[in-house]
């Protein structure tokens, strides 16, 4: 089990960020619009552009996701080790306030 404590980048990360790098957990090598697809079904709602990038570039700048070239045009994103900890923890500690 990972220490919520020690896993300082959950600290850093919004819920909504949590909830992305879940939902890209999930999938293999997803495009950025995949990802958002995938949160929109499960959270039922509508996620624009401009909240989707920034909050992708700053998972990629924490090292939580992995970045990648699908094409000239379309990026992919995957969960990287880091990040799957994050989630860990994220999970133990709502499993532990349960």
């Amino acid at each position: 089990m990972v220490e919520y404590h020690q896993a300082e980048t959950v600290k850093e990360m919004s819920r909504f960020q949590i909830e992305l790098l879940a939902v890209a957990n999930t999938m293999d090598e997803p495009s950025g619009q995949d990802i958002r697809r995938a949160y929109d079904d499960v959270a039922q709602a509508s996620t624009n552009h401009g909240r989707l990038y920034p909050n992708l570039k700053e998972l990629v700048e924490l090292g939580c996701i992995n970045k990648g070239k699908h094409d000239d045009r379309t990026n992919y994103y995957e969960c990287s080790d880091k990040g799957r900890e994050a989630l860990e923890a994220h999970a133990s500690f709502i499993g532990e306030c349960l």
